[in-house]
């Protein structure tokens, strides 16, 4: 099975193609399809359509391509960067020179810093422009007991709305985000899965506004736990504690499932401390 999806433009096949890209161009896109099993090919031209982003991935014959805008790309190249330390806390983000790294306009870029400056990656200072931004104890605590407060309500209030289907999904997220640690997938990839396994558990609670508000504290931890998982041995740990809170949550044993959660919170905050106190990150 084919898909092609540009956002608004999606093409499939039941056939097994192989397939060859043969131009990208800024303003469309030819893509041809070769056909084994016939001398056909198939043509399809899509005119006027944003393709110098595409991310594709090819598995057992088969091509997945996943549009992204300019900005998008420039966002998750940046966020990649920082969480994985290659841009230090201090370093300054020169739009100039980042917009000639990705071959990129600076528009594209001036948008992803502010989207990077609301995640708490980057900062901008008054004549000096953007900077990452530094790793600090007290910012780390308050993010982290804050998730621990709200994440453990939220659970609490989820749980018993969830049904044995809910835990199974739960499952494959969790399966999902094991197969990313070990295939060594990016920085970027393991924080949204490991944020979309802890939002997916408290879907139930049925209250927006805070899983926004956790969301969002989530995204704005995800450098601290990068680091953790990185440099504190966190994905051996943080993977068995995951597969208990689901175990205790599928049994109905709330009490424990959200003591578990603000120990796992908790746990690596300290951490992520002890690694700033001995000057590792």
């Amino acid at each position: 099975m084919w898909s092609f999806h540009t956002g608004c433009i999606g093409v499939s096949s039941l056939l097994s193609p192989k397939q060859r890209i043969n131009s990208i161009r800024e303003g469309y896109v030819l893509v041809r399809f070769i056909y084994p099993r016939a001398s056909l090919s198939g043509l399809f031209l899509m005119s006027y359509i944003n393709c110098r982003d595409f991310l594709y991935t090819m598995q057992n014959a088969t091509m997945k391509i996943t549009y992204k805008t300019r900005t998008e790309f420039v966002v998750d190249t940046i966020r990649e960067k920082i969480l994985s330390g290659e841009f230090t806390a201090g370093q300054p983000l020169r739009q100039a020179a980042l917009a000639q790294e990705m071959d990129v306009s600076r528009i594209p870029v001036r948008e992803a810093l502010l989207q990077l400056e609301a995640e708490g990656l980057v900062k901008f200072q008054a004549h000096k422009g953007a900077i990452v931004t530094e790793l600090d104890t007290a910012h780390l605590d308050e993010l982290f007991e804050m998730r621990a407060m709200l994440e453990a309500d939220l659970l609490r209030r989820s749980v018993p709305r969830m049904s044995a289907a809910d835990f199974d999904e739960a499952e494959t997220l969790l399966a999902a985000l094991d197969q990313a640690f070990a295939d060594g997938g990016s920085i970027n990839e393991w924080a949204e899965l490991n944020t979309r396994f802890h939002l997916f558990l408290y879907q139930g609670a049925r209250r927006p506004q805070t899983l926004e508000i956790v969301g969002n504290l989530n995204k704005n931890a995800d450098r601290y736990i990068s680091m953790h998982l990185l440099l504190a041995d966190g994905i051996k740990k943080s993977g068995g504690e995951h597969k208990q809170l689901i175990d205790l949550c599928r049994s109905g044993h709330i009490d424990e499932a959200c003591s578990l959660l603000k120990d796992h919170i908790f746990s690596a905050r300290d951490e992520i401390k002890a690694l700033l106190k001995d000057g590792t990150i």
